[in-house]
């Protein structure tokens, strides 16, 4: 059975060589399923459902419906400019409380925090907290941003485009979010005007 967002229950029972069973260990696990927004833009919502996003300007993402919760991510998308028939996501900028991170590929320096320049990062694995999560530089091309009401969202830097990875948190039900990447209420709903 495919998996859901939610928690899943796990057994596990190992044999050895000789036919001898250990004891049944069980445990119960949390689910998360990732929704994408990769190459020229090529969607995955939060529900499984593909499809391929072609059009230009500045689009959310996705963000929360929950008075109160500043979870948002929006992107902005270009033409492809090897042939201009597709777009690619050229920028992303995430609300992170009271803090907005912008991710540039194109830009001198690749994230600015409140429109300045980020200059506590610069390691692999450097963490940089704030009010309401923290950034995390997984390497030179790939970061993390973590909220702390558990979502996450995995940038990485293609040269001149972006590729994105968002994970809801345990606490985010079906309709908690919106946005390109679907509300996480099936896929019937994926697409609302």
């Amino acid at each position: 059975s495919a998996l859901a967002n939610g928690t899943a229950t796990v057994s596990a029972q190992a044999t050895d060589a000789y036919g001898n069973a250990s004891a049944v260990v069980t445990d119960a696990v949390t689910v998360a399923m990732a929704a994408t927004a990769v190459g020229d833009v090529h969607m995955l919502t939060y529900d499984g459902l593909r499809y391929d996003f072609q059009a230009t300007g500045t689009f959310v993402l996705t963000r929360s419906t929950t008075p109160g919760d500043s979870f948002q991510i929006q992107i902005e998308t270009s033409p492809y400019p090897i042939n201009n028939a597709a777009s690619i996501t050229t920028k992303a900028a995430v609300r992170l409380g009271d803090d907005v991170l912008l991710f540039d590929p194109a830009a001198k320096d690749f994230v600015t925090v409140d429109g300045a320049p980020d200059t506590a990062l610069g390691s692999a694995s450097a963490t940089q907290v704030f009010a309401a999560g923290k950034l995390v530089e997984i390497s030179s091309a790939e970061y993390r941003v973590e909220w702390s009401t558990g979502e996450t969202l995995t940038l990485t830097n293609q040269g001149y485009y972006l590729d994105t990875s968002v994970a809801l948190g345990p606490h985010n039900g079906p309709g908690s979010v919106q946005g390109l990447l679907g509300p996480d209420e099936g896929q019937a709903y994926d697409f609302q005007l």
